[in-house]
Formats: C-alpha cells, sequence, structure tokens
C-alpha cells in the first residue's frame, strides 16, 4: 500500500478491474471525498513509530489544494489529482472485497457500514470499516487495520478555508 494513500486517510483505496457493485459504491465514495471540501481528523497509530503512541493529525481538502496539519503546524498536502492516480493505480493492483454490514448513527448521521478487505503482493492484507453518510454518500468515518497500523479519520463536510502555513 502506498504511503500517500495512507497519510491522506485513503489507506485502502483499491479494487481490482472486477470489482462487484459493493466496492465500487465505496471506491466512488472514497475518490468524491478526495474532490468534496471538508476537515479530516485523524488519529494514526504504528506499532513501530513512537512505541505505538497515537499521533494526531488533520487534513483541510478546500476542493482546490490539500494542507496537513500536526502539532498546529500547517503544510500543502498531496494534491487532489495525485491522490486519485494512486487510487486508480491501487485499484487495478489488489484484490478486494467489499461488503455491506449494517445501517447505524456514527457522529451523529445516518450512515451504511461497509467492510474492505484488500490483499495486494507489495502491501499484504488490509481491513478497513467505511461509514458512508446515507444524505451524501460520502465517508464520515474510516477505520483502516494493516500489520502493525491503526488509523481512524472522521470526516466534517463543508466550507472549509485554507490554515496559515507553517
Amino acid at each position: 500500500m502506498a504511503t500517500l494513500a495512507l497519510i491522506a486517510g485513503f489507506g485502502w483505496a483499491s479494487a481490482n478491474a472486477g470489482e462487484d457493485a459493493t466496492c465500487k459504491l465505496v471506491f466512488d465514495a472514497m475518490a468524491k471525498a478526495v474532490l468534496t471540501p471538508n476537515h479530516q481528523y485523524m488519529t494514526l497509530k504504528i506499532d513501530a513509530i513512537d512505541g505505538g503512541k497515537p499521533r494526531v493529525s488533520e487534513i483541510i481538502d478546500t476542493g482546490k489544494a490539500t494542507f496537513m496539519g500536526h502539532d498546529g503546524k500547517w503544510k500543502p498536502g498531496v494534491p487532489a489529482q495525485a491522490m486519485l492516480d494512486q487510487m486508480n493505480e491501487n485499484r487495478r493492483n489488489a484484490k478486494t472485497t467489499c461488503r455491506f454490514v449494517r445501517d447505524e448513527a456514527v457522529d451523529g448521521a445516518n450512515a451504511s457500514l461497509y467492510t474492505v478487505r484488500e490483499e495486494d503482493s507489495d502491501s499484504g492484507s488490509t481491513d478497513s470499516k467505511v461509514w458512508l453518510a446515507k444524505a451524501t454518500g460520502l465517508p464520515i468515518h474510516v477505520v483502516l487495520e494493516m500489520e502493525g497500523t491503526h488509523s481512524e479519520s472522521r470526516y466534517v463536510y463543508g466550507a472549509v478555508s485554507a490554515p496559515p502555513l507553517n
């Protein structure tokens, strides 16, 4: 799995060419999120770094530019087109299984929960839970698990502006 995708909160954004309708729904929603203004709140825990101490970061996507924030400092993030290109490349190279689990409320919104299992010869397997808002079809919460890594992202959509860069 590409570090680029993990850093931006899209740890598993891939499916194979013969993807089923459920995977297509989830991956199309993740791609749409890349182009929709939002503010992401992310917690990343990597066992091999800082003894597995969780790191909190943020991503602001204005729809035109992306910014990554950590410890109150902001810098330019991965451009949307680069993220979409990486997602499409991953989509061609991994074997993915997606499953609808149930409808439930998460982060104050009615959502549908999906599980995604990705198997890639380069990065091993990744298991994710993705909650898509029923009102918009956009992801509002994503949990990713892969060997030694746990990532959790919460998305808030709406008008956002670029933060001051440090």
